[in-house]
């Protein structure tokens, strides 16, 4: 069931949160250009971290398994 932004929902608001810091975790480890994250994202993301899927044939890699940048063209 999909619901529209404007309502808010609590369960969208962690997604969004879990997104963005994800997202800027992944541009600053291919070394885009990404804003400082400090505080609370950087609780977040050591929280996360974790979570990534590892390669555990190639040592427990993370880049190009579990975290991916998709170039735009």
């Amino acid at each position: 069931k999909l619901q529209e932004k404007r309502f808010n929902i609590a369960g969208l608001q962690v997604a969004d949160l879990l997104a963005y810091g994800c997202k800027v975790d992944t541009l600053r480890a291919y070394g885009k250009p990404a804003p400082h994250l400090e505080g609370f994202w950087r609780r977040l993301l050591s929280a996360v971290e974790s979570k990534y899927n590892r390669n555990l044939y190639r040592g427990g890699v993370i880049d190009g398994y579990g975290r991916i940048f998709i170039a735009p063209k």
